[in-house]
């Protein structure tokens, strides 16, 4: 969640205030209740958001993280769905704006690939947890304003070059690239 604002910023098209920024990744400037109080804070805190924003241009990459219930394995397309198309978003928590994770590349991100047999070694662990970790690994192409379930949201746009499915029970991985 911290993450997100300063994300954000890279692609934005128009700037965040600082102190809208600062407001959604410090839990201390949050808490201050006057003005006075808050600008003082916002001098100290503005070059450490600046170096942030700087550290992240420097980043070839960036990734999303979720917790799902892994539905049944497709036999027909040798891989477990994820859910995922082009309209899908991902909400991103822990700020007081609201931010979100849209994919640019939504519509080939349904399916994970997992050989059939490598898929049923792992009967025993879905049998018991349906639960699972998929991780977005890809590049950021935009970020905007965009109304998304009546409500406008900050949404960062990424391009992703990879999902990783890690099933909770087994730990067992499944990775799906994508060029």
């Amino acid at each position: 969640g911290q993450n997100a604002p300063i994300i954000y910023e890279l692609k934005a098209d128009v700037a965040t205030p600082m102190d809208r920024i600062a407001r959604n990744i410090s839990s201390d400037y949050r808490s201050l209740r006057d003005e006075f109080s808050k600008d003082s804070f916002l001098t100290q805190l503005a070059p450490a958001i600046e170096s942030r924003i700087k550290d992240a241009r420097s980043k070839d990459g960036f990734s999303v993280t979720v917790s799902s219930n892994l539905k049944e394995y497709d036999f027909n397309r040798e891989a477990f769905p994820t859910e995922m198309d082009s309209r899908t978003f991902i909400s991103i928590s822990g700020t007081t704006d609201h931010y979100a994770v849209m994919f640019t590349n939504g519509d080939s991100l349904g399916y994970v690939h997992a050989p059939v047999e490598e898929a049923r070694r792992q009967a025993a662990a879905l049998a018991s947890s349906r639960k699972c970790i998929i991780t977005y690994s890809g590049t950021l192409e935009k970020s905007g304003e965009q109304r998304l379930q009546f409500q406008t949201q900050k949404v960062i746009h990424l391009r992703v070059r990879r999902i990783t499915m890690r099933l909770e029970r087994s730990g067992a991985e499944f990775v799906q690239d994508f060029f």
